[in-house]
């Protein structure tokens, strides 16, 4: 019997073996997807592919022609797969790890990153259409301004021109504002009442943050 039982477990840990191998080769492995195995195997994963790594890096090569040899900055609202400011920052990696010396930190999340300020003195700005998120909810801080800086006649588009613009995967649009006025005090108040009555109890994260 103790034979018997040992030549059971022995087969079972082989079989047992052999679907873990092959599911293993049916999802990651390309050459190895036979058909009509789907119900029985894992679904297979195959790598993320960008189609527009000469786009991005276009766009980053005319932002840094935008701010060479100036102090002026750079401002990413998007935080979308498509397009963020890691994105931007890292697509020469790992030959560099910072393509656009004169892009600021964005901030993504409201209530883990609060407003921006940076947003309020940059001179160019990246932004997509439509406005890339990467949550549902909760972006407040890149949603609302960006909308707002595609609208030309809005209290904060009329501040700004579209000096540029380029398509990159999934139709996004990637478009680049310059900034041609300073934001007056009634700008400002408006941005100060809309996170305020977003967030009435977060004063150091939005109210606080909107000087004028």
């Amino acid at each position: 019997k103790s034979i018997k039982y040992f030549i059971k477990s022995v087969l079972l840990c082989l079989v047992l073996f052999i679907c873990y191998v092959t599911n293993f080769a049916k999802a990651l492995i390309p050459f190895c997807s036979a058909k009509g195995t789907n119900s029985i195997y894992a679904a297979r994963y195959t790598p993320l592919i960008r189609n527009d790594i000469i786009q991005v890096n276009t766009l980053v090569n005319y932002l840094n022609s935008l701010t060479k040899d100036t102090d002026k900055n750079i401002y990413v609202l998007a935080s979308g797969s498509i397009l963020n400011c890691d994105i931007l920052r890292k697509v020469n990696m790992p030959a560099s790890f910072n393509a656009i010396p004169s892009m600021e930190n964005t901030c993504d999340i409201d209530l883990r990153d609060g407003f921006p300020t940076a947003f309020l003195n940059t001179d160019y700005i990246v932004t997509t259409t439509p406005v890339q998120t990467h949550l549902q909810t909760g972006q407040e801080v890149i949603s609302y301004l960006a909308d707002y800086l595609q609208n030309s006649t809005s209290y904060i588009g009329r501040h700004f021109s579209k000096i540029y613009e380029i398509e990159l995967d999934d139709n996004i649009k990637a478009l680049v504002y310059e900034k041609n006025s300073e934001f007056l005090k009634e700008d400002l108040e408006k941005m100060q009442q809309y996170y305020t009555q977003l967030y009435p109890n977060e004063d150091s994260l939005f109210k606080d943050r909107i000087h004028f």
